[in-house]
């Protein structure tokens, strides 16, 4: 299944000696994320938000996990924080 990594290619876990540093590295990819957000919210006519989501289509038998802009959000299941784990099921077109 095609999968978007959130760590940027130039960025592994292997290439931090700690999880501070790692943190650390991570910061200069800030604005690039951020360009992402804004590229969002601009999106669907405005107020969308950048959403980690995984698609998967039974008919085809295919799947791909990527970022996409959402409107959704203030939607119960976007709400959930910290460890929460969300699932949606959407049927036919």
């Amino acid at each position: 299944m095609p999968t978007l990594s959130l760590i940027p290619p130039t960025l592994s876990l292997s290439s931090a000696q700690t999880g501070d540093e790692f943190l650390d590295a991570l910061k200069a990819h800030d604005t690039h994320f951020g360009t992402l957000r804004a590229e969002a919210a601009g999106s669907q006519g405005g107020g969308a938000v950048l959403r980690y989501v995984g698609v998967i289509d039974v008919d085809s038998r295919n799947g791909s996990i990527s970022l996409k802009a959402s409107l959704e959000r203030y939607a119960p299941p976007m709400s959930l924080r910290a460890s929460s784990d969300a699932l949606s099921s959407r049927f036919g077109n």
